[in-house]
């Protein structure tokens, strides 16, 4: 026992919150036309297209990001609806560091959209475009179509996926 009174190895509360893991928390939508084509934007800033979808700001909800985002990389201001994925990420050490903590990422269903709804892209997407899940192995990484297969599969059975990559947050 300490002089407190508690057990042996025993942190104070704020010492113990320190050793706690640190995330960054994005939040993105799954958003398909009718003929069931996935909204994918061409990212400017990276390889590959992904789910419209950022970072969370300060004292942000993941639901509530992810309508953000969505506004700001499209123009669409739709309904965020049910949480569809949960990913978690290591982090990537190998990496430039920019990417030096685990990720945990929310994919909410943003519904379906006429195809010819119209797309006003920011500055962070070089383009947008309607695809089917076969197309979208070959536009996105590997964790980033698990994700999206995931959420996608979790939409028709009304349950929430779950998914651990192997392949590090960068991707």
């Amino acid at each position: 026992m300490t002089s407190t009174g508690k057990p042996d190895g025993f942190l104070p509360h704020e010492d113990w919150l320190a050793t706690l893991p640190r995330h960054y928390v994005g939040a993105a939508v799954l958003v398909t036309d009718p003929a069931g084509r996935v909204l994918l934007l061409e990212a400017s800033y990276r390889e590959g297209y992904l789910l419209p979808g950022g970072c969370l700001d300060h004292g942000e909800d993941p639901a509530a990001c992810a309508a953000r985002e969505l506004f700001e990389e499209t123009g669409l201001r739709l309904s965020v609806g049910v949480l569809l994925d949960v990913d978690w990420r290591p982090a990537d050490h190998e990496g430039d560091g920019a990417m030096a903590a685990p990720v945990l990422q929310f994919v909410f269903d943003g519904g379906t959209v006429p195809a010819e709804t119209q797309i006003r892209l920011d500055a962070e997407s070089l383009s947008w475009r309607w695809a089917t899940l076969g197309e979208a192995a070959t536009l996105q990484g590997p964790a980033g179509y698990a994700r999206l297969c995931r959420a996608y599969r979790a939409r028709t059975a009304g349950r929430t996926g779950y998914g651990v990559s192997a392949h590090g947050a960068r991707d």
